[in-house]
């Protein structure tokens, strides 16, 4: 009596966890930024008086638009797009279920200028409340190359550069959103520099990051706008060629959770009510002998 009791207790504790896990086990997880670059400057100077020297002469510019969106469907797109300066490059975009991504560049004018423009987003990458253990991630990438010269003199002279960032980041995670995460990159990269004093200056002249990421239940977001400048100096040779990359990158990644453990939790409860039938018949055959 006392077994087949204990049987029907653990059946009501069966129905009572059923009824007490919430229904609704959903979950968002959403990821998504941006970042524009802009206002480059690129000054020559005299590095004994300070005071502004030769002229800064350029090529037409290579640009570069690439976007990616991929997710835990298998599903996979990219887009990319490049040409020469005046040409106007389209934008490149990429989107499956859940995540789009998107890069664009500018550089209009002829002869080649410093007004140019890279560009980057990734455009909610968002797994809605019905959908469960899934992950999606997108990125968005604008590039611009090109090759500088100072003219106007001899020997080393110092180089500063000079641009603005733009740039906005979110993530939210609700319910049982296990991870959202997004970042955002610019770095300006001049390569063949001269050593100085026999040591090499750094290749990287203009560099920005930014983060967010969270677990679940959460929330954070940053929007804002940065001037980056060189921090250290930067010198080259007089009437030497030294090619450059600026580059906009937004990244972004999110994630719901597996299927609630309900199932996992029924079947040790089915185990367990197996090893009480099982009491039950090895007590009655113990009765019975």
């Amino acid at each position: 009596m006392t077994v087949k009791r204990f049987g029907i207790a653990v059946w009501l504790l069966v129905c009572g966890f059923c009824f007490w896990v919430p229904q609704n086990a959903q979950a968002v997880a959403l990821a998504e930024s941006s970042i524009s670059f802009t206002n480059l400057h690129i000054t020559s100077i005299d590095p004994q008086t300070g005071k502004p020297v030769g002229t800064v002469e350029l090529l037409p510019w290579y640009m570069e638009a690439y976007a990616e969106a991929r997710n835990s469907l298998g599903e996979l797109k990219q887009d990319f797009h490049n040409d020469f300066s005046p040409a106007t490059v389209p934008p490149a975009d990429a989107a499956v279920t859940w995540a789009k991504g998107h890069g664009d560049v500018a550089a209009p004018n002829d002869p080649p200028d410093l007004n140019v423009a890279a560009n980057a987003n990734t455009q909610q990458v968002l797994i809605p409340d019905h959908i469960k253990d899934a992950w999606a991630a997108s990125q968005g990438r604008g590039t611009l190359a090109n090759a500088f010269m100072v003219t106007g003199g001899i020997g080393l002279v110092e180089v500063n550069f000079l641009g603005i960032v733009d740039y906005f980041l979110h993530v939210l995670t609700t319910n049982n959103g296990v991870y959202a995460e997004t970042e955002t990159t610019f770095t300006l990269e001049v390569f063949g520099l001269p050593l100085i004093n026999n040591e090499l200056q750094d290749s990287i002249v203009l560099f920005f990051h930014d983060h967010l990421a969270i677990g679940p239940n959460s929330e954070d977001r940053r929007q804002d706008s940065e001037v980056l400048f060189n921090e250290r100096q930067v010198f080259v040779e007089f009437g030497k060629a030294y090619s450059f990359v600026l580059e906009s990158d937004s990244e972004s990644y999110a994630v719901v959770p597996e299927p609630s453990t309900i199932a996992l939790m029924l079947l040790s409860l089915g185990i367990l009510a197996g090893f009480v039938r099982k009491q039950c018949s090895i007590t009655r055959f113990v009765k019975s002998n």
